[in-house]
């Protein structure tokens, strides 16, 4: 069984950035999306991910009023 991807440390502010960090086995290739509706997911940025966590940093928060984040 593979070891979970995990999104933690969110950094959040109600007019500026928001990022996360985010976990998984070293070596493994994830994809960030994001979705306005948990139905359609669009992908922002592929990874591979190292021992220590990636730090991601939305570059446009504040364009849509919902968003949710997953690691594929």
């Amino acid at each position: 069984m593979r070891p979970a991807l995990a999104i933690s440390d969110i950094l959040y502010s109600a007019n500026g950035p928001f990022g996360f960090s985010a976990r998984g086995p070293a070596g493994q290739v994830v994809v960030i999306e994001v979705s306005p509706d948990l139905s359609a997911w669009t992908p922002l940025q592929t990874n591979t991910l190292s021992a220590g966590p990636l730090s991601y940093s939305d570059p446009q928060p504040a364009n849509r009023a919902t968003r949710f984040y997953r690691l594929r």
